[in-house]
């Protein structure tokens, strides 16, 4: 098969994957559709010759109207577009993803050496070159509820683990996520590295982090763990 026919294949997976999504949320929470996730521009993705990262997340935010949760409808591609080029929407959470990737992607370069992002904002177009999903699509508040997010992800599992086999990542990075998915992934939380967790599988890397918008470790390390070892990994040296 030619590669642009790959291409229009996986194009055509993927909208099979925002269909889902549509047929799981119907009705599934009150006053909320779901926020559409899994990847910012598909021919990026697609065509990156790099390592393909998918990032899990736990579940987007829009803030609460009169104490009650309402709103999605969207895609993640219409707040990561052209009219918003340097991704300042929640920069807690999407600075230490871009910086991590942008790591990964170049060389493995170092948190410390690379430039920031309020001074080369062109680094994070690197965000169109990953996966990400979240575990529970329709918003909530800026805290997570646990047990909403549990239940999201045993509601939901079919349509999370295809995504997962659709996007057919090299490396899943579980932001605080991954405890939900080992059972169903068959793999266990088994060597610690630094503040990160890993285990390689089917020639896969899986990795337990914090949360990008976590404060148990400063930034540098959050992003310096997982890049050090996604570059032992890459140089077959774990």
């Amino acid at each position: 098969m030619k590669p642009s026919d790959l291409r229009d294949l996986f194009k055509m997976e993927c909208q099979k994957i925002e269909e889902l999504i549509e047929e799981t949320y119907h009705g599934y929470q009150a006053n909320c559709l779901p926020v559409y996730d899994g990847i910012i521009d598909i021919e990026d993705y697609f065509t990156n010759p790099g390592l393909k990262i998918l990032w899990i997340l736990k579940e987007p935010h829009e803030g609460a109207r009169d104490g009650e949760l309402a709103g999605g409808g969207w895609h993640c591609r219409d707040v990561f577009d052209e009219k918003n080029p340097s991704y300042d929407t929640a920069p807690s959470t999407w600075h230490p993803i871009i910086y991590t990737t942008y790591g990964i992607l170049n060389d493995f370069l170092a948190y410390e050496n690379m430039p920031y992002i309020r001074e080369n904002r062109q680094m994070a177009e690197i965000i169109k070159k990953i996966a990400f999903i979240n575990v529970k699509k329709t918003i909530g508040y800026t805290r997570t509820n646990n047990s909403a997010l549990k239940k999201a992800y045993a509601d939901h599992k079919v349509l999370l683990h295809q995504q997962i086999i659709t996007y057919n990542p090299d490396i899943i990075i579980g932001a605080g996520t991954m405890d939900l998915f080992y059972e169903e992934l068959g793999i266990q939380k088994d060597t610690k590295n630094g503040s990160i967790n890993y285990v390689v599988k089917n020639d896969k890397l899986f990795i337990w982090s914090y949360h990008p918008a976590q404060t148990q470790v400063t930034r540098n390390i959050f992003v310096n763990d997982i890049i050090a070892l996604v570059e032992s990994w890459h140089k077959k040296q774990l």
